[in-house]
């Protein structure tokens, strides 16, 4: 997905992981683009706000990933603070909790 979304995204394209393995695994996948970074983010982040500021973001996107997160309030809020003013989130999350695992 992150290839696919860079195809469209000339500008600047920040992926995040909890792990700090699939955050290498991503700079490897990546170091030829110069126009990705990779960090290492868990939500919720009260610090998320100051932490990605500098990257002026206009979309988060979070595919299967709010479910697995306990305070998923919490990661929200995180996300809406990540973003610039007027940004978007786009959430992908499965209809049914049989689907979360």
């Amino acid at each position: 997905m992150s290839a696919l979304i860079l195809e469209s995204t000339p500008e600047l394209l920040v992926l995040t992981d909890t792990d700090s393995y699939y955050c290498e695994a991503l700079r490897s996948r990546f170091r030829q683009s110069p126009n990705v970074v990779v960090e290492t983010l868990t939500l919720p982040d009260p610090m998320a706000a100051t932490r990605f500021q500098k990257f002026d973001l206009d979309t988060v996107v979070a595919l299967n990933v709010v479910e697995h997160i306990a305070d998923d309030v919490e990661a929200l809020r995180s996300i809406a603070m990540m973003l610039r003013p007027a940004g978007r989130a786009v959430v992908l999350v499965p209809a049914l909790p049989a689907l979360f695992g």
